[in-house]
């Protein structure tokens, strides 16, 4: 019986010894792990480099004002517009020039364009709408301490270029569209009116029939015709009265004659 409570009695001490050296070893590990941790950060600490003399002073420097560090950069002092016949044009007034960069973005249509080296004045507007087919919205903004960005809603082709001269000193001008082709004048073609035939009124209008008169000289009639010669005519004191030496024929053409020049003569004191 004594011995059986002696051997429990051994195993149990010998069990308690075991845990007491197992929970030694686990405290041995955690203050192992803690001090290589504070060593590592001890380490980390003592590798970071301080800061230079220079460096300090330069910290300690105040910084500049506005005015100071945009002395020497580009104002941006207006934005305006004018619209054409299916053009637009936009005019930015910049007090000097400024290094520009282009690009377009998608979904929406946009172009964008950087000014490197310019400032934006508080007078010009953000955002600006334009009621027109080319661009609908043109927005303006600080992009960084120096850089002045515009963006144009629009996917027309653009020129841009720049001119000296206007209110600030130069311009920045983008143009965008195409004109529209003026239209034709359209000629009107007239058809000519057909002339009103004339009426032959009888009743206003005497029709006068004159006898043709008979070619001074006898001896030049037409073709077919027979020409008579010339028939020397005696001094007579009375000239109705025919001398008898002539012919039958010879009378009746002389009085034919004669009464034809007086007709004639007749006509000439009646006009």
């Amino acid at each position: 019986m004594v011995k059986r409570v002696l051997s429990a009695l051994f195993i149990f001490l010998l069990l308690l010894t075991v845990l007491t050296r197992a929970e030694a070893a686990e405290v041995e590990e955690e203050s192992t792990a803690e001090v290589q941790t504070f060593n590592e950060e001890s380490e980390e600490e003592s590798t970071e480099e301080t800061p230079t003399v220079e460096e300090q002073h330069e910290e300690a420097k105040p910084q500049p004002t506005f005015a100071e560090r945009t002395a020497n950069m580009a104002q941006v002092k207006a934005i305006r517009y004018s619209q054409g016949k299916g053009t637009v044009r936009i005019v930015v007034d910049i007090t000097k020039h400024a290094e520009r960069k282009e690009m377009r973005l998608e979904n929406p249509s946009r172009l964008v364009i950087d000014l490197k080296g310019a400032w934006l004045d508080n007078a010009v507007s953000k955002s600006t709408e334009i009621k027109s087919k080319v661009i609908t919205q043109l927005r303006a903004g600080q992009f960084d301490k120096e850089t002045v960005r515009l963006v144009l809603d629009t996917s027309e082709v653009s020129k841009i270029f720049e001119l000296d001269g206007g209110p600030a000193g130069r311009r920045l001008v983008i143009d965008l569209g195409t004109p529209e082709p003026e239209p034709k004048p359209q000629l009107k073609t007239e058809t000519p009116s057909k002339p009103k035939p004339e009426q032959n009124d009888t009743s206003k209008k005497k029709l006068t029939v004159e006898d043709p008169e008979p070619p001074e000289d006898i001896s030049k009639l037409p073709d077919g015709v027979p020409s008579l010669e010339p028939v020397e005519q005696p001094e007579v004191d009375n000239p109705f009265e025919l001398p008898s030496t002539l012919s039958e024929k010879d009378r009746e053409k002389l009085l034919e004659k004669e009464r034809k020049e007086q007709e004639k003569r007749e006509r000439k004191e009646r006009k």
